[in-house]
């Protein structure tokens, strides 16, 4: 009977003992598969991608340009405002950002990287193994950055104007504190400087500006110039009327010129006389050609036709004088044939009471 009771119990215990048995190789296994996902969770977060996915996170362009702020003291602030600079500066972080391991100064113990917005550097960092280890790795901090945007820098520059011009960058217009150089004469009337009172240029210059601006460049009238154009383009300061005026002059002078050095019908006097009909009277150009016919005594009928007689030209010197670039084109015959020839020269005219008349010369 006590055999029976006793193997009672022991049915009776031994489910107990296996719930109880079962209880602990579940918790036994719910701690090792925590203890294993804390030792993959450490494992992974000592991967390097997690920090440098978590850091790129952080790179607004608020943040770069805030980072890369020193280039703002480059700037020529009289053309470009901070805030422009600014505009321009986050103009070139609209590409993603990404970056690539610089291997040949990366370590074990760290790992350089270069930032890149689209394909343009603008920046490195570096990570480091932190301090503590949690399960035995050591997670990555970044532990150092720095930015450049200096690529977005241009040179300042200079621009050389006619003096009364206005220059105007971003819609800026140009002062005086910009001017570097004044009275720079015009090439085509460097003989002339000494005796009229002509136009000359002045130079401007401005410093260095992030990406490009945009540079205008008016006559006092508010039209537009192109500082490149010819020096004929930027000297034209003459009406309409005038030109008129002094193609006619210039038609008259010229011929009796050509005809006078060209003893047309062996007529030495009669075309000083006409030639001297257009030049102011008992001035300087007259008493040249005057001397001049002494030497043309020899000289025989060269039997020259004109072709063409053109004003590249027109400057208002003031005072009533004007210098006018006529270039003439001849054909010359003789008994080897024709030959044709082209001659440039620099004339000024003046307004006399009988009208517009050549004052001086100077062949080119």
């Amino acid at each position: 009977m006590a055999d029976v009771k006793e193997k009672a119990q022991k049915k009776r215990i031994f489910p107990w003992f296996m719930g109880i048995y079962a209880v602990v190789i579940l918790i036994a296994m719910a701690l090792g598969l925590n203890y294993l996902h804390g030792y993959l969770q450490s494992y992974e977060q000592s991967l390097p991608y997690n920090t440098t996915d978590a850091y790129l996170q952080t790179l607004t362009s608020d943040y770069i340009c805030q980072k890369a702020s020193d280039v703002l003291t480059q700037i020529d602030t009289s053309i470009q405002t901070k805030e422009e600079a600014l505009a321009a500066m986050k103009s070139a972080l609209t590409e993603p950002i990404t970056f690539y391991k610089r291997v040949n100064e990366s370590t074990d113990t760290k790992i350089v990287y270069t930032l890149r917005s689209g394909k343009q550097a603008i920046g490195s960092f570096q990570i480091e193994p932190a301090p503590e280890e949690n399960q035995g790795f050591y997670s990555w901090i970044v532990t150092g950055e720095s930015f450049d945007l200096s690529f977005l820098l241009e040179d300042g520059f200079s621009v050389t104007v006619p003096h009364d011009a206005l220059v105007t960058v971003n819609d800026k217009t140009l002062t005086e504190q910009h001017i570097t150089e004044t009275g720079i004469p015009y090439s085509s009337l460097k003989d002339f400087y000494d005796e009229y009172d002509l136009p000359t240029m002045t130079t401007y210059t401005v410093g260095r500006h992030l990406g490009s601006v945009t540079t205008e460049i008016t006559d006092a009238a508010g039209n537009s110039i192109d500082p490149n154009a010819e020096q004929s383009v930027l000297l034209d300061n003459c009406t309409d009327q005038e030109k008129t005026a002094l193609d006619t002059i210039a038609d008259k002078f010229i011929s009796g010129y050509i005809h006078f050095t060209s003893q047309t019908n062996n007529d030495l006097y009669g075309n000083l006389e006409r030639a001297c009909a257009h030049t102011v009277p008992g001035g300087a150009l007259e008493k040249r050609l005057r001397d001049a016919a002494r030497g043309l005594n020899w000289v025989s009928d060269r039997l020259v036709t004109i072709k063409s007689i053109d004003i590249s030209q027109y400057v208002a010197a003031g005072n009533g004088k004007y210098i006018c670039k006529v270039t003439y084109i001849v054909e010359t015959h003789d008994i080897t044939g024709t030959v044709e020839s082209e001659s440039n020269l620099s004339v000024v005219f003046a307004q006399t009471a009988a009208g517009l008349k050549a004052e001086g010369m100077i062949s080119e």
